[in-house]
């Protein structure tokens, strides 16, 4: 698991920002297929998930199931 999935899941934002500032991808994808943001939103840490659009992680993308994370948001 990369530390950005990490950072997303425990919710710490200073290690989300420093590899957001070098440039890892806000798009990441686990061994899974789930995203950055969805794990981030599944975890419930909405400054970490404002972080992550704001790095560039897009909402109407979909994961490996077809969904979206403004669908996941929904369900929340």
């Amino acid at each position: 698991m990369s530390a950005a999935f990490l950072a997303s899941q425990r919710g710490f934002p200073e290690i989300l920002l420093e590899l957001c500032e070098a440039k890892a991808s806000p798009e990441a994808v686990d061994l899974s297929g789930a995203r950055l943001l969805d794990v981030t939103i599944q975890e419930g840490h909405l400054e970490l998930v404002k972080l992550l659009v704001a790095c560039g992680a897009e909402l109407t993308a979909s994961n490996r199931l077809g969904r979206t994370d403004e669908m996941i948001q929904r369900k929340l």
